[in-house]
This record gives C-alpha cells, structure tokens and sequence, in this order.
C-alpha cells in the first residue's frame, strides 16, 4: 500500500511539473547573469551584470597577414579562456597628419560570460610570439 501510494504520489508530483512548464516560454539563449548587492540593511538583492564582456586586444600590428585569419586564430586563442561569441578587427583612426604611419590595428573579442572575459583578462597573453595588451571596451 505504501509503495503505491509512493508511485501515485510521483505521478502526481510530475503531472504538476508538466502542467506548470506549459506555455512557459524557454529563451533560446542563457539566461543574464546577476551578481548579489547589498544595502546598509544587510539585504542581499540581486540585479543584472551589466559588465562589459568585450576586450580590446592591442599589439597585433606584426600579426596581420590576412585579417580572416587572424580573426580565426584569435578566435582558437581566446576560447581556451572561456566561450567566444565574435572576434572582430578594427583600425585606430588615429594616424599622423602626413599618414606615413599606418593605422594601428586591435581586435574586439566578444565573450559569452563576464567570468570567462577576466579570465581571458588576467591570463598571460602570449600570442605568436607577441605579448598582447587586454583592456575592457565598453
């Protein structure tokens, strides 16, 4: 008698689940990280992370031989640090008056997470010989 009033307990435990889970909309993508806070109270209260997730990597001026590829290898690079989402590859503007000096090229590394981007901040960047300087863009 007790076993099944124990299985007709579960069935019923699990028929509640189904029925509370449907219509419930199920986003695609994980869901925004939030990071405790707390007040003079000592309340803990929740709120989203709003941290940038995008480094600014400088010192690639001696890598590039095909931007494609670069934006490949950077790509392999960054992910031992955590999920990269995009790696883009963009130009200073700031060039000398006569421009003899040729724009200074930087990569925009998107990551999934905050954590994954320290990470990736705060690890030795050693990059095809190249020491690369990681800086939070916002």
């Amino acid at each position: 008698l007790k076993k099944d009033m124990k299985s007709t307990v579960e069935e019923l435990e699990k028929v509640k689940e189904e029925e509370r889970v449907k219509g419930v909309f199920v986003p695609s993508e994980k869901r925004p990280v939030f990071v405790a806070s707390g007040d003079s109270a000592g309340v803990q209260k929740r709120s989203l992370d709003r941290r940038s997730t995008v480094l600014k990597v400088e010192g690639l001026e001696e890598a590039v031989v095909d931007e494609e590829t670069l934006k490949t290898e950077l790509k392999e690079h960054f992910k031992t640090f955590g999920a990269v989402s995009n790696v883009t590859l963009e130009r200073d503007n700031a060039e000398d008056d006569d421009n003899t000096v040729p724009a200074a090229i930087f990569a925009l590394v998107h990551f999934s997470t905050r954590l994954d981007a320290e990470r990736a901040k705060e690890s030795d960047t050693n990059f095809k010989d190249l020491c690369l300087k990681c800086s939070w863009h916002h």
